[in-house]
């Protein structure tokens, strides 16, 4: 535990450590500076077994799938997107995308946070605080939405233009007028939109995200949710199609990687770090997800090369 906690300290600013807020949802690590947005591209072969890890945040995301195709899991309800098609998914929603036959899939991420681009109360009260207590996602193509898919696009570009804070709090504004319309907007309710994940789950995986690389137990993370362990079982696969501890290996692989690329630590090193109970075991599991062994891995990736998995 110890030794977790040092390089865990060493590397946080390195490695993509879920960063929690006091009610764990993520605290985004936006790309525009000062301005609340984050923009990227990505692959889904980079997260273990074509998986990323399941989060929510108070940001909107907006998904545009350049290539490929994907499905997506928002609350447990599921649902494909393909080469030219695209997702909304609400604030505070438990999401994840994967792809079930291992084909890749590259996209842009947008994020927004809603309430950080209002420049009046009315404004707020009028056209954020109704979306946000709407649908939990939409799916959108370009065809059907072409300026809500073409901005997204554009923010991502932005990023490489001398005036990106500027740029991005115009693409996030025309993005937040064209889901008024698409997505529409609903009367407050203080009741959690229809298939809201509870909050039982959520502090499940915070309780991961933060002891990760500590010996857990089911009965750990059965207790972190206040649930006994078939309750806490019956949640991951409802929402999450998972077990607690495949998901908590998943989770520890996913740092695993970032550790190799980023850090010159040893394989032993990590998968002490990552919490796994043997080095042979991280070995085993490690060359499963990613397709090559962690050593392997680590230098070529430090060299610049991309490893293409291999479809089990």
């Amino acid at each position: 535990r110890i030794f977790y906690h040092n390089i865990a300290k060493k590397y946080k600013d390195i490695i993509k450590m879920v960063d929690l807020r006091d009610d764990n949802s993520e605290r985004v690590k936006y790309s525009f500076g000062e301005v609340s947005v984050y923009a990227e591209q990505g692959c889904i072969s980079s997260y273990p077994n074509y998986r990323e890890v399941a989060h929510w945040h108070n940001d909107i995301e907006l998904i545009a799938v350049l290539s490929g195709h994907m499905q997506f899991s928002v609350n447990g309800a599921e649902v494909t997107i393909n080469d030219g098609e695209g997702l909304f998914v609400n604030s505070k929603q438990v999401h994840f995308g994967f792809s079930s036959d291992r084909g890749e899939c590259r996209f842009i991420c947008v994020l927004i946070e809603p309430f950080s681009l209002c420049p009046f109360g009315w404004f707020a009260e009028k056209y954020v605080s109704p979306l946000v207590a709407g649908s939990p996602f939409r799916a959108f193509s370009r065809s059907d939405r072409p300026d809500l898919f073409g901005a997204i696009e554009q923010m991502y570009a932005a990023k490489s233009s001398p005036a990106s804070p500027v740029m991005a709090v115009s693409l996030a504004m025309r993005i937040w007028g064209d889901l008024c319309s698409f997505v529409g907007l609903r009367a407050q309710s203080s009741a959690p939109p229809q298939g809201h994940a509870p909050d039982s789950l959520r502090n499940m995986l915070a309780f991961i995200y933060k002891h990760y690389g500590e010996k857990l137990t089911l009965s750990d993370i059965a207790r972190a949710g206040n649930v006994c362990k078939s309750g806490c079982i019956a949640l991951f696969r409802q929402y999450l199609r998972d077990t607690p501890v495949n998901y908590l290996n998943e989770y520890r692989l996913h740092m695993a990687k970032d550790m190799l690329e980023k850090c010159h630590s040893s394989v032993t090193e990590v998968s002490m770090a990552c919490g796994f109970p043997s080095v042979s075991y991280f070995i085993s599991l490690f060359g499963k997800a990613y397709g090559a062994p962690p050593l392997k891995y680590a230098r070529a990736s430090r060299g610049g090369e991309q490893f293409i998995h291999k479809k089990i």
